[in-house]
């Protein structure tokens, strides 16, 4: 097989969604509003969102919202990117759903198929439909409608220490062969020469893998949408990786 360049590290793309739930009626705050269209009622929004500036961001949007909307009480909880599969699923199970969630585009999909969200559409076309990339909107969409709102876009890329390839006299590869034999020369004194996360309920692993599949013109999805972990360009990967 020809060898592969590490040039397409940058397709991988991961999209964080807000989706808004049918657990209550829709139209207004918690499915409450007056006909002269001040919002009354309660908002519940769940989100993964940890870190200490983000929860901070979030909470002063909520006191802005609620302080132009008196009537409007909003409670927000936040759990980890980790917990939201079990916290959805009990919530789902036990009638405990928010208003308003961030999910990640697996998350939509799933809450898609369990008829757990409404559309959108109506939302992104007051923001604008003209603000948001096609495909991020693609990401929660079904039927021509869009489930989800797209908050944010990740540009994978791959860092690299130029005083440690200076001191072992390599070049920053080029290949994933020259990759695998600087990152193994790099290796000692205590140091990796890469550091990756393994686990077995970790997505690095799966993405890093991905990296791979991707730059050799290969996917881990057939055509069908159906995991494809048997190809012969995902078996190389394994093994690549593996040897890493």
């Amino acid at each position: 097989m020809k060898k592969k360049t590490l040039s397409v590290l940058l397709a991988a793309l991961m999209v964080a969604s807000m989706a808004a739930g049918c657990g209550k009626d829709s139209g207004g705050a918690g499915g409450s509003s007056e006909n002269d269209g001040e919002l009354k009622g309660d908002i519940t929004f769940w989100h993964s969102f940890t870190q200490g500036g983000r929860m901070d961001v979030i909470q002063e949007a909520a006191d802005k919202f609620m302080e132009e909307n008196p009537d409007v009480n909003i409670t927000i909880e936040t759990f980890s990117w980790g917990d939201f599969y079990t916290k959805w699923t009990t919530g789902l199970a036990s009638g405990n759903v928010p208003d308003m969630s961030t999910a990640l585009p697996g998350h939509v999909v799933e809450m898609m198929d369990a008829e757990a969200v409404i559309p959108l559409d109506d939302v992104i076309d007051d923001i604008g439909r003209d603000r948001f990339a096609e495909a991020a909107l693609s990401e929660g969409e079904r039927d021509g409608e869009c489930y989800s709102l797209p908050l944010y876009s990740h540009a994978q890329v791959m860092w690299y220490r130029k005083d440690l390839l200076q001191e072992a006299n390599l070049e920053v590869p080029e290949t994933w062969e020259e990759f695998a034999a600087a990152a193994k020369a790099l290796t000692k004194d205590g140091v990796y020469g890469c550091s990756f996360p393994c686990g077995s309920g970790d997505l690095m692993a799966t993405r890093f893998l991905n990296f791979y599949v991707r730059s050799g013109g290969g996917s881990l999805l057939t055509d069908d949408l159906k995991a494809d972990l048997t190809s012969d360009i995902a078996i190389e990967g394994i093994k690549y990786w593996l040897d890493i």
